[in-house]
């Protein structure tokens, strides 16, 4: 006996929807309907994705020599599927709170929101189910993982889930700023930097004027202007990890003339 189904059944608009033809005898023209009116020139047993909506009453009909054939079903709600996932700030490392921000589509133009779970060598976080993993709970060498689940009014989308990966060591960072004046005739800062995964570092100058010296395990700067020349001083100190990781903090001082006795 001729029949004709739908695949998948119910159809959605995310979706081709399939005429699928079983002992069809001969010739045969087939037509599909959306709200009983003809979509025009979809003649084919596949129907492109995006020709109907939610809650529309999608038909197949099949008219052969000796009769017809019919099936139909409402067009279901489409899952939202998450498109890409991109980091808010890419270099991440102990301190740094990892943020995701996921890219979603939804076919029936809902509003999508999304729900997450993370992972931490294995283990789930309990109580984490927002885009934001908080940089203190980690360290290097740790392994971290996240589904994201996009979901409309109607219900979940596909889980997204990410591939593992390693919290890489992290850069020391200067907290200490340059005094920009001094009132005798030698300068002096006591440069400090912190490692977020609390190794030890080591200090130079990068760029300094000649005269300036800096210890390499205090940070220490000093400079004597008895002889130093009037005019701008361009520093650049240099903070390196035993990884090999370093941060640098360029600063200027500028010498006025010294006044002439007289």
């Amino acid at each position: 006996m001729p029949s004709v189904s739908l695949h998948p059944d119910p159809p959605t608009a995310a979706a081709e929807v399939r005429a699928r033809l079983r002992n069809l005898p001969g010739d045969y023209e087939l037509t599909w309907e959306r709200n009983g009116r003809v979509i025009d020139g979809m003649h084919a047993e596949v129907l492109p994705k995006g020709q109907v909506a939610r809650g529309d009453l999608l038909t197949v009909r099949v008219r052969f020599e000796d009769g017809e054939v019919q099936a139909g079903a409402r067009v279901a709600n489409s899952p939202p599927e998450i498109l890409a996932i991109n980091f808010v700030e890419p270099r991440i490392h102990r301190g740094v709170d990892i943020v995701l921000e996921p890219v979603a589509f939804d076919a029936d133009g809902d509003p999508v929101s999304f729900r997450y779970r993370w992972w931490l060598n294995g283990e789930e976080v309990p109580g984490r189910n927002n885009e934001r993993l908080p940089g203190d709970l980690f360290q290097k060498g740790d392994r971290i993982a996240v589904q994201v689940i996009p979901l409309d009014a109607l219900g979940d989308g596909v889980p997204f889930t990410g591939r593992e990966f390693t919290i890489p060591p992290g850069p020391p960072q200067f907290v200490t700023q340059p005094p920009q004046s001094f009132q005798s005739r030698s300068y002096r800062y006591e440069a400090r930097a912190e490692d977020p995964d609390g190794e030890p570092v080591h200090y130079s100058l990068a760029e300094a004027p000649e005269g300036m010296t800096m210890d390499a395990d205090s940070g220490l700067v000093r400079w004597n202007l008895e002889d130093a020349p009037a005019g701008e001083h361009r520093i650049r100190i240099r903070a390196v990890d035993t990884e090999g990781l370093e941060a640098f903090q360029e600063f200027t001082l500028t010498l006025a003339p010294a006044e002439q006795p007289g």
